[in-house]
């Protein structure tokens, strides 16, 4: 990659879209944004470029016109593109080509005048409370690593933490008199996550058992003190899932952490404070959730926050 000054000091980022790319790249880095969000943000990119290979008049960023992006989005769509790849392509495309014109590489921005793509919301697939209480029921917890597992499993449910943010985890992040974790999330953001009191109790557990494992001060560790690996957590719920004979739902950890803000707004928790827990930096990204209350739900929350029932 070349010095990033050089990078700063041309104009190639508007006649090459790897020109383009490194400029991009460097915010990134300097965002601190995670490797696999770097490489969402190639993906979405990689499928624009491949479209455009069909245009003799578009293989430049600052060729495109909003027309072009307008036919990629329409051609996904027309593949049947889940609505989820739709909008995640809008919003990386949306984001890269509003930094280069931000930044002056480009004059004008073509994603300015084009519509978000229309759609379904993308669906959020939850555990049911029988199928949560199975799950966590699957791991032997008389064994370390089954212990370490279901206390894994039980703060994701219990804070809706990302697997990475629970594996990111210190020793000194845990709060267990208050009842907080210090939670890095995505963008190196840090925030403050309550856990109630079965997850301290499953903490609690887990410490005395883990005890003090010498050069690891992660929570989560293997028995000989190695960093646990997203990969190996995904498929142990997956297996566990399997065990607890659950069907009909993917049983992954971000489904986890979907069961967890679910079941947050059944039980009448505020949508403003789920988006402090989620750590989500828009309130718009945790109004997907709402759509899974129902009319039970809203009925029993306006029982405990009837504006009129306050007044008597």
């Amino acid at each position: 990659m070349p010095h990033p000054l050089s990078i700063l000091t041309g104009p190639e980022a508007a006649q090459d879209f790897d020109a383009a790319w490194a400029t991009f790249l460097l915010r990134c880095q300097a965002q601190a944004l995670s490797e696999r969000t770097v490489q969402w943000y190639a993906e979405r990119l990689g499928s624009l470029r491949r479209f455009l290979a069909t245009y003799d008049s578009a293989d430049r960023p600052g060729d495109l016109q909003p027309d072009h992006l307008r036919a990629f989005f329409a051609d996904l769509q027309g593949r049947n593109a889940k609505h989820g790849t739709v909008d995640g392509s809008f919003r990386a495309l949306k984001t890269f080509f509003g930094y280069l014109h931000t930044e002056g590489y480009l004059p004008r921005n073509p994603m300015a005048g084009v519509a978000r793509p229309r759609g379904v919301s993308a669906a959020v697939h939850a555990l049911t409370a029988a199928q949560a209480q199975a799950l966590l029921g699957a791991p032997n917890r008389k064994t370390w690593a089954g212990l370490r597992d279901y206390t894994l499993m039980v703060l994701m449910l219990d804070a809706a933490l990302r697997v990475s943010e629970a594996l990111g985890l210190a020793l000194c992040d845990v709060d267990l008199g208050e009842g907080l974790l210090a939670v890095m999330g995505k963008g190196r953001k840090a925030r403050q996550v309550p856990v109630g009191r079965v997850a301290r109790r499953a903490l609690v557990r887990w410490l005395q058992c883990r005890g003090d494992v010498p050069g690891q001060d992660l929570v989560f560790c293997t028995r000989t003190g190695d960093r646990v690996e997203r990969r190996l957590v995904e498929r142990r719920v997956s297996d566990y899932g399997r065990k607890a004979g659950i069907s009909g739902v993917r049983v992954s950890p971000h489904t986890l952490r979907h069961t967890a803000a679910t079941m947050y707004l059944r039980q009448g928790g505020n949508p403003l404070y789920l988006q402090r827990l989620l750590g989500h930096s828009t309130l718009a990204m945790t109004n997907r959730y709402l759509q899974a209350v129902g009319a039970d739900d809203l009925r029993n929350a306006h029982r405990t926050a009837s504006p009129m029932d306050g007044l008597e």
